[in-house]
């Protein structure tokens, strides 16, 4: 029951100058697999106006929750990436820090990815980001984000530091560009 925050691969401060483009001055993003991590309330107070965070564990929403009780731009949810409760287009932004590579550990791990995808897909506005920083390497993590289904426009992978990579996605929506 670990109730300092924990960062799984480095602090926010190193991914930020490559992320910012990406995120900064949007009015709504979401994170996923927030865990205990500082990165929601650090990226809330510098890039986005308000920020969604959701985890699987309800004791850790539990306690971030409870943390960030003053907070009323950093809201906290128990929920599943592979199957969210959110409305379709609802984010501008969307952020992982190591979900994918948890999951790409478990049982059905591709299934689960592609799913997550899928939600990550529904849950963006067109044009919207989808921020990814992964252990994977761009050949392994690339070649899986290129099942999906949906028309990513892909940038290219960024190596950031301690053999992490950003990789960065635009929900390009085929229906709106006919």
């Amino acid at each position: 029951n670990q109730t300092q925050p924990f960062e799984w691969y480095f602090d926010w401060k190193y991914a930020e100058q490559e992320v910012s483009p990406f995120v900064k001055n949007k009015d709504l993003a979401l994170i996923i697999g927030c865990g205990n991590s500082e990165m929601s309330s650090e990226l809330q107070q510098k890039d986005v106006k308000m920020i969604v965070s959701i985890d699987i564990s309800k004791t850790v929403i539990s306690q971030m929750a409870e943390k960030y009780k003053e907070n009323k731009n950093l809201l906290w949810y128990e929920m599943d990436c592979t199957d969210m409760s959110f409305k379709d287009e609802l984010f501008d932004v969307v952020l992982d820090k190591g979900t994918f590579d948890a999951i790409f550990c478990g049982d059905n791990s591709i299934s689960n990815i592609l799913s997550s995808l899928s939600e990550i897909w529904r849950v963006l506005k067109n044009n919207g980001f989808f921020i990814e920083i992964s252990f994977g390497k761009p050949k392994d993590r690339l070649n899986c984000f290129k099942k999906s289904d949906e028309n990513w426009k892909f940038f290219d992978p960024m190596f950031i530091m301690n053999n992490a990579y950003i990789y960065v996605l635009q929900k390009i929506d085929n229906e709106e560009n006919k």
